[in-house]
């Protein structure tokens, strides 16, 4: 309330009034951060101990760039994320375009996130990361960059599962071996670069899933299959 003669003055200004391509701009904007947020776990940690573990901030201390942030969310151990290894984010509050290089974060294969690419805002289409971690992030953006989880990666994790089931009693030994027996006949095809029939392997495997488990038991193992496969066939 204090601040509304500045306000009232403003909301006055008739140069200032949005116009209808203003309102539907924000508006696609916000579905735009909706969709963002929803495409990947790592935008909601579900504690205090994986937000501590997990992010990290660059760009600090006294030579920091004024007005840019830059965080990174990690999930090397798939625990959050099976699709996704690396979410990084910066938010450039200033008026200019702004570079900063992370080097640790060089090789690490990020790219603009999809929503961003095809983005109805041309300034944050132009949001980058090179190979060596040199970013260039426009005036006024907030520009979303992930890495995507190695289908090979992703297959060890799940037979990382099937070894959960079998330890927790879900699956018998033979049960087990058999399910194995798919994830490394998808991985050996993985590695030689037949990724199509990597992906075939994955579709035995989720057939085999299925007869075997319950619909509860069997509901992680076949949503990460899938983006297993996903990846493939990327």
């Amino acid at each position: 309330q204090s601040n509304w003669p500045v306000m009232r003055d403003l909301l006055g200004t008739p140069g200032l009034a949005p116009s209808p391509e203003d309102i539907e701009a924000a508006y696609a904007h916000f579905r735009e951060v909706l969709a963002i947020r929803k495409s990947t776990p790592l935008f909601r940690l579900p504690t205090g101990e994986e937000i501590k573990d997990r992010l990290r901030f660059y760009n600090t201390g006294p030579g920091q760039i004024p007005g840019l942030i830059v965080l990174s969310v990690e999930d090397a151990d798939g625990g959050i994320d099976r699709a996704h290894k690396l979410l990084v984010v910066a938010l450039n509050a200033s008026d200019e375009t702004a570079g900063f290089t992370v080097a640790e974060l060089g090789g690490r294969n990020l790219v603009l996130h999809p929503r961003q690419i095809a983005s109805s805002d041309p300034v944050v289409r132009t949001a980058s990361v090179s190979p060596s971690g040199a970013f260039s992030i426009p005036a006024r953006t907030a520009a979303v960059f992930w890495a995507f989880r190695p289908a090979m990666e992703q297959i060890w994790l799940l037979i990382q599962d099937v070894d959960a089931l079998e330890a927790a009693g879900v699956v018998n030994g033979g049960q087990a071996n058999a399910l194995r027996a798919k994830l490394q006949a998808a991985l050996q095809q993985a590695e030689r670069g037949n990724d199509h029939a990597a992906a075939n392997q994955l579709g035995a495997f989720l057939h085999q899933v299925r007869a075997l488990l319950t619909e509860g038991e069997a509901e992680a193992l076949i949503a990460n299959a899938g983006l297993a496969i996903e990846e493939l066939e990327r």
